[in-house]
């Protein structure tokens, strides 16, 4: 495996109350400063009306409502996946992080991480790691948690998923 150089932050978006809470900017600064490893943040790169992400959630959210399929089609499959397939693409490895069950239990529920983790790790053989900072992992989807574990790691903390990257890019073997 090459040494990982570029991660890509998956993790819920739709349905969240703050689905840009802080985490990816919070991860990425922390791989950047000590690794040395950039990060793709779908949050900043993903919204395409308004000036945030949240402003794709209420546009979403309308098209479905209103039941305006063919629009929510072109939204989604012709102008958002596209992006995110693209941030799979240029990536070496997946990172996600569920603080809370409720976090988790959204992860297991994500339709588009879902998406993204099999396009890496069933359809390009990518490493994903979840950080799952809570103790009990039922909440989880066991087909979701079997993506993280076919090509990569679960960790309990940020700083245990930064040891083994360390190791990992020191000997560029899975470990």
């Amino acid at each position: 495996m090459p040494r990982i150089k570029t991660v890509y932050l998956v993790g819920p978006i739709e349905f969240l109350k703050n689905p840009d809470a802080g985490w990816r900017y919070d991860l990425a600064k922390e791989l950047k400063d000590k690794l040395n490893i950039e990060s793709i943040n779908p949050v900043t790169i993903s919204h395409l009306v308004g000036k945030d992400i949240c402003d794709n959630m209420v546009f979403a959210a309308t098209l479905k409502k209103e039941r305006r399929l063919s629009e929510l089609d072109q939204f989604i499959n012709k102008k958002i996946w596209p992006i995110n397939e693209k941030s799979v693409d240029d990536c070496d490895a997946i990172v996600t992080l569920a603080k809370t069950e409720e976090e988790l239990k959204a992860l297991s529920n994500s339709g588009g991480t879902i998406r993204e983790l099999a396009r890496a790790v069933d359809n390009q053989g990518k490493p994903a790691y979840l950080i799952c900072e809570c103790e009990d992992l039922t909440p989880a989807n066991t087909h979701v948690l079997g993506l993280f574990l076919r090509n990569g790691a679960i960790f309990r903390s940020r700083s245990e998923l930064a040891e083994f990257l360390v190791r990992y890019n020191r000997s560029e073997e899975w470990i």
